[in-house]
């Protein structure tokens, strides 16, 4: 009877040991060890008894721009649908700035707010093209195209500000559901110096919660002095503070 429970007190501190080890990974192993009966312990089939839980880790500040980066992005569905929401051209704007921040590129050029003001140089043609022609205030007009087709937007936008500043954004996205597709941008401030940016969704899905909660996320991209940034993140996290 006392052997035995030697034994029980040994397999018992061993789980424990190794669950604390792991946990040490950010990782939940716990639901796949099993004790053998001769006291050995060993991982389960995760087919038998489910996969193991891996979250990666973020930074708040991370996890912030990425938020923003998102919402940015899912705005160019509201322009298919309208495309006189001047919020939804400012959040295309930015989409190389929220790039920047998360790859690190902390000395791109700031945008101007867009505004429209009374400025209506948009014309739907029958083939279901959006055109900008020169759209927006004095100082910064955007000029290009929004092509809703097949389930996909395709877009091109130019906003050009005062001085050399410049951006332009080419790239198509899935019209619904989970954000799949890619934005590459270049941006140009008043000195001509240009940052090329690119992000990728696949199958990104925002539920209740601010960051997505499935798919993956790459960010790359090149400063004007040659310097690369990339990040790769797959979906859902958790966030340390």
């Amino acid at each position: 009877m006392k052997s035995n429970i030697n034994v029980l007190i040994k397999q018992t501190v061993s789980v424990v040991v190794i669950a604390f080890f792991l946990s040490l990974q950010g990782q939940t192993y716990a639901q796949n060890i099993l004790v053998e009966p001769n006291g050995n312990i060993t991982q389960a089939d995760p087919s038998a008894l489910g996969q193991r839980i891996t979250h990666e880790q973020i930074s708040s500040k991370l996890a912030m721009q990425i938020q923003r980066l998102v919402e940015a992005v899912y705005k160019i569905r509201s322009l298919a649908e309208n495309p006189n929401d001047d919020n939804a051209l400012f959040a295309m704007q930015r989409v190389a700035k929220f790039c920047g921040e998360i790859i690190g590129f902390t000395n791109m050029p700031n945008q101007t707010r867009f505004s429209s003001k009374n400025d209506r140089n948009i014309v739907r043609r029958k083939d279901g093209i959006i055109e900008f022609n020169n759209h927006g205030s004095f100082d910064n007009k955007v000029q290009g195209f929004i092509q809703p087709l097949s389930g996909v937007v395709y877009t091109e936008l130019v906003f050009i500000g005062p001085g050399n500043r410049k951006i332009v954004l080419r790239g198509h996205l899935t019209r619904q559901y989970s954000l799949t597709g890619t934005f590459a941008v270049e941006t140009w401030n008043n000195k001509g110096l240009c940052w090329k940016t690119q992000c990728t969704f696949d199958s990104i899905l925002v539920a209740k919660t601010p960051l997505p909660v499935s798919g993956s996320l790459i960010v790359g991209g090149v400063d004007p002095y040659r310097r690369i940034g990339e990040k790769k993140l797959g979906f859902p996290v958790t966030i340390f503070k």
